[in-house]
């Protein structure tokens, strides 16, 4: 499955048909050559069901429902949301009443969906590194030009990380700005995947951008058993905690971002 990227919230639709329409396009627009068909079998449902529903000549069935949030990675939120959003639909083209459906939808604890997708780009969580620097100075001008960003990307991530809570100031003068930031499973699917492929875009420029002496790539194969695999995830995570806690220290110049993926290379189950 190819997990998307694009940050769209399912939050944010009322129409399931509105929704898969704009992550097709949005494949689409990363490769000319992804089809429906591939789309289809991303989300393990037949084409012509598919085709059928984005032409808004039938509604997905409940089992196929289930297929979509699986292959999307919804939270359970997202999953209700979703199934909620078939359920209305249904009742719609029967003309049956389905006001009572409308109360409000559940959100992430913690930051809401919409305040989340404001801050989910990789330069907010970046910045927020960057007041711990050695001489860093609160203005669009010094954050653009330590992070690479444009003046105007700069002046927006500070206002909302303001007026988010995210950055607070004690006494006067910039110097005083301080961070204040968890992020943890919480935090809605589709931001935390946006955030993670920037990130891992970033990499890849590193590869052609950064001299081999200030960066460093390395991997590992591992033939894993899959009762070990939750064990695993729990080591590292403990190592990146150990890792912040050993190599942060603020005050000094450069802000790094130290990422590692753990992801399966085989296809299927082994043959018995």
């Amino acid at each position: 499955m190819e997990p998307p990227d694009n940050g769209f919230m399912i939050f944010d639709y009322d129409s399931i048909t509105d929704y898969l329409h704009d992550e097709l396009n949005q494949r689409v627009q990363r490769n000319s050559r992804y089809s429906l068909r591939a789309f289809a079998k991303a989300l393990s449902l037949n084409p012509a069901e598919l085709s059928q529903v984005l032409k808004g000549q039938r509604k997905l069935s409940l089992n196929s429902a289930f297929k979509v949030t699986q292959a999307m990675g919804f939270t359970p939120s997202e999953t209700r949301h979703f199934l909620l959003l078939l359920q209305k639909e249904k009742g719609r083209s029967l003309g049956l009443p389905v006001e009572f459906l409308s109360g409000p939808e559940p959100e992430a604890p913690g930051l809401s969906t919409a305040e989340f997708e404001r801050v989910c780009d990789w330069y907010h969580f970046a910045i927020l590194n960057l007041l711990e620097t050695k001489n860093f100075e609160w203005t669009a001008a010094h954050i653009s030009q330590r992070l690479g960003l444009t003046l105007t990307e700069a002046k927006l991530a500070m206002r909302n990380l303001e007026k988010l809570g995210f950055v607070t100031f004690e006494g006067r003068g910039a110097q005083s700005a301080k961070a204040h930031w968890q992020v943890g499973a919480q935090i809605p699917s589709a931001g935390i995947r946006k955030y993670h492929r920037q990130i891992l875009e970033k990499a890849a420029e590193s590869l052609e951008t950064v001299p081999v002496d200030q960066r460093e790539f390395q991997g590992v194969g591992l033939v894993v058993r899959a009762a070990d695999l939750k064990r695993l995830k729990i080591e590292i995570d403990q190592f990146t905690d150990m890792v912040r806690n050993k190599f942060h220290r603020p005050k000094e110049e450069n802000v790094y971002q130290l990422e590692v993926a753990l992801f399966p290379l085989t296809k299927g189950s082994s043959p018995a």
